[in-house]
């Protein structure tokens, strides 16, 4: 009877510890993905507000905020690899919002470099935005994997979606300044698609609103 309750008392702890883990693993990626959300619209206007050939202006108000949200998004990314819970599905559909609006808000951050194009190569600071956008999407897949392993198994087919919009989107601006032509338009990456399937999959209200 004692090893019966022993166990029951291992078990109840280790499913608390475990509850306890995915509640703490949502609180950072929640936080993470909200700050680098607000990161990313920061960077989004430092980009229009741009005059195309102040250098020093491009340096500290793109590069290094660019830089340092790299250092964030691959410091976030060890912290929730050290997580091994897994989200229950309260968790996981509420973490789809700030998800899909990241992923619209980095969508709409490439457009509005690629519109900036002609500028950046007068300016011939082209390549270090091509380092940039590298360098993030490098910390971008990353952070994304380590989001991902947290999900239920059957939610990973839309983070799996969410994940290739944020990917896409880096992917297009580093081959639009790689001179691919084609890469070089400035609208949102399949907006109806990642819509769709973010409504489909719970992430999103069908009027856009989160879930709460």
């Amino acid at each position: 009877m004692k090893f019966l309750l022993s166990v029951a008392l291992a078990s109840a702890c280790f499913i608390s510890n475990a509850s306890g883990d995915a509640g703490e693993a949502y609180k950072v990626a929640d936080d993470a993905l909200n700050t680098i959300m607000a990161r990313t619209e920061n960077m989004t206007n430092a980009i229009k507000a741009w005059d195309g050939t102040d250098l020093q202006a491009a340096l500290y108000n793109i590069h290094v905020p660019s830089a340092s949200t790299t250092k964030y998004v691959v410091d976030t990314a060890e912290l929730l690899q050290q997580y091994s819970a897994t989200f229950d599905n309260t968790q996981a559909f509420k973490i789809g919002s700030p998800s899909q609006r990241l992923a619209y808000a980095v969508n709409a951050s490439i457009a509005n470099l690629v519109r900036r194009k002609d500028d950046f190569d007068t300016a011939h600071v082209s390549e270090a935005v091509i380092q940039d956008l590298t360098a993030l999407l490098s910390a971008s897949r990353n952070f994304s994997d380590a989001l991902s392993r947290l999900l239920p198994e059957k939610l990973q087919v839309v983070a799996d979606n969410m994940k290739a919009q944020n990917l896409d989107s880096l992917q297009q601006g580093i081959d639009c300044f790689n001179g691919t032509s084609s890469a070089c338009y400035t609208v949102i990456i399949n907006p109806n698609r990642t819509y769709e399937l973010a409504v489909r999959y719970n992430a999103m209200k069908a009027d856009g609103a989160p879930f709460v």
